[in-house]
């Protein structure tokens, strides 16, 4: 059975992105996905609930998380617990296989994109990537998804794509079709004989306003935090 998969998606648990888990559920329905990966910028808790909660399910959700490592950013796949933000890419890198995941590249050659891993530290940690991502709906450029694709064919390694959607409208805009898995390394060796497809770019005005968001997320939270630690009686 072929099976339908954005495998780079964001909930409110992120602090750049304002949609609920199961709104995503439904947006995902409606782009006739068969299974997400929820990869929220260093958090899980949002895509370990939602696993446990559709595990009876006919949507198959992959817990992940887009880790901001010291050296840019790596995506978990299949992963049981939270890997913290700011550690060297290797390190990350390290957790992730110990906890039996995947490693997945976001927008690995993406101009625009300040997240992405930094191009020696990549080179360096390559023998240990499993997946590049070759379709990214949010990267401004068609030929750095082209790059990206070219990249991951070079080194022998497993294309990856996802809408990156932080809005309602974003999820399904990029996907992979592979065949029936039961565990993560058989999903690796799905994913290499799947497909991949993108049906369009996200206007990249959109972007603009998510790191508006991010920023008074971020504002707020500093705020509250000050609040807190003043306290009633300062």
């Amino acid at each position: 059975m072929t099976l339908r998969f954005d495998l780079h998606l964001h909930s409110h648990y992120s602090v750049d992105c304002l949609v609920p888990p199961e709104r995503i559920v439904e947006a995902a329905r409606r782009a006739g996905l068969d299974g997400i990966a929820l990869t929220d910028h260093n958090e899980i808790e949002g895509a370990l609930r939602l696993a446990e909660a559709l595990k009876d399910d006919d949507l198959y959700v992959i817990p992940g998380e887009e880790i901001a490592t010291r050296d840019g950013e790596i995506i978990g796949l299949f992963l049981k617990e939270r890997i913290p933000s700011g550690l060297p890419a290797r390190e990350t890198v390290s957790r992730i296989k110990a906890q039996g995941g995947l490693v997945y590249i976001p927008h690995p050659v993406a101009r625009g994109v300040p997240p992405r891993i930094r191009w020696p530290v990549l080179l360096e940690i390559l023998p240990d990537v499993d997946i590049i991502e070759g379709f990214n709906a949010r990267v401004p450029l068609a030929t750095d998804n082209h790059r990206a694709r070219a990249l991951a064919l070079a080194h022998g390694k497993a294309i990856g794509a996802g809408s990156d959607a932080h809005f309602a409208f974003e999820y399904g805009r990029a996907w992979v079709e592979v065949e029936t898995f039961h565990s993560p390394q058989e999903f690796l060796e799905r994913l290499r004989h799947g497909r991949i497809f993108g049906e369009r770019r996200t206007p990249y005005w959109v972007s603009g306003i998510t790191w508006t968001l991010k920023r008074i997320r971020l504002a707020w939270r500093a705020l509250n935090a000050r609040r807190i630690n003043c306290g009633p009686n300062h």
